[in-house]
């Protein structure tokens, strides 16, 4: 069994655990069912579980979880509505920004970047990532820098800003290469 599907079989027996018991440890079981619905692009679920982790959220007073889910359901609705897409990580991000949760921002960050480049807005993706490398650089996440920056990369990359390109990769590899190896996948290794 792979780390999604182990991730996805650990989910969903919280939920089961957790069906009868309203409150935040629900909510985030539903949450986390959606995003891994959405990462493996099935979307329909993903409305019903946000929804409902956003409602519980609400009531038990938990804006973290009202952010992660909305996160989420932006990502799963970039296509078929991408101006809510748009709103929902915005939401997300504000949200996160507000109670301090750096891991949060840097994935609303991320996925505000994602949608974009999807969409092909590339100056809004590049703004995007340049603001989630930022954060990530000034609250010392290495992993969201190495993503990142790898991004950037990308972005800059599809843009046909070459030289800038290799900056952020070079950069990127030099910080990547001091925790781990390099054969590890990360968008700026894709970059290359």
């Amino acid at each position: 069994m792979g780390k999604r599907a182990r991730a996805r079989d650990y989910a969903e027996r919280a939920y089961r655990t957790l069906a009868n018991q309203r409150g935040p440890e629900l909510a985030m079981a539903r949450s986390t069912i959606a995003q891994l619905e959405m990462l493996d692009y099935n979307y329909p679920p993903v409305a019903e579980h946000c929804e409902a982790a956003i409602a519980i959220a609400e009531e038990t007073g938990r804006p973290d979880i009202i952010a992660h889910a909305k996160n989420n359901l932006g990502m799963s609705v970039t296509y078929s509505d991408p101006d809510r897409a748009r709103a929902l990580l915005d939401e997300s991000l504000r949200i996160s920004l507000g109670i301090k949760r750096s891991d949060d921002v840097a994935r609303a960050y991320t996925n505000r970047a994602y949608i974009e480049i999807s969409l092909m807005d590339l100056p809004a993706a590049l703004g995007s990532a340049q603001a989630g490398l930022a954060h990530s650089r000034a609250h010392e996440q290495e992993g969201f820098q190495h993503y990142q920056g790898g991004t950037v990369a990308w972005i800059l990359i599809l843009q046909g800003r070459w030289s800038e390109a290799d900056a952020y990769l070079e950069d990127a590899f030099d910080r990547l290469s001091e925790v781990t190896n390099r054969s590890q996948s990360f968008p700026e290794a894709c970059a290359m």
